[in-house]
């Protein structure tokens, strides 16, 4: 019994770390009425987060917007890169690792934040670096896959 209570709140937490499992067909609508601004489809109009919080984050020394890492993701697979973002969800601990989305100011209003797993931990609304192995199309089964996932980041300084 003790072994299953552990597996169902690990599953919950997996469904509360993949906004794409979890998302209606309403909010996806809802994102895609989103207004641009400029000719870069990923421009905000808004460089707040969910909270008020100011999401115009510069990349790391060496580093990729959130942006440009989601428009060339086959670039990127398999590589290490660094990116930086205000940390607007945060699962700790679930499979071993932290589950930690990132937002730049760079991604349009509705747009998937980063997830990125790591062991390092992090609160939420920090403005955090990470350096990770990028991974598309990662399935953790049950049907919880992620298009674009960093995996082993580690907090760069």
């Amino acid at each position: 019994m003790k072994h299953l209570i552990l597996l169902t709140a690990c599953l919950i937490g997996l469904i509360a770390c993949n906004p794409k499992a979890t998302t209606s067909d309403a909010a996806k609508e809802q994102s895609a009425d989103t207004s641009m601004t400029g000719n870069h489809p990923h421009l905000s109009t808004s460089n707040t987060g969910p909270n008020g919080q100011d999401l115009n984050i510069a990349p790391p020394a060496g580093g990729i917007t959130l942006a440009e890492l989601i428009d060339n993701k086959k670039k990127y697979e398999g590589q290490k890169v660094k990116v930086q973002g205000r940390v607007v969800k945060l699962n700790n601990m679930i499979m071993k690792r932290n589950w930690i989305h990132l937002k730049d100011a760079s991604l349009k209003d509705g747009e998937q934040d980063l997830t990125v797993t790591s062991i390092d931990n992090v609160a939420m609304g920090d403005v955090v670096a990470f350096e990770g192995t990028i991974t598309l199309n990662k399935d953790f089964g049950s049907g919880y896959t992620y298009e674009i996932i960093m995996e082993d980041a580690h907090i760069i300084r």
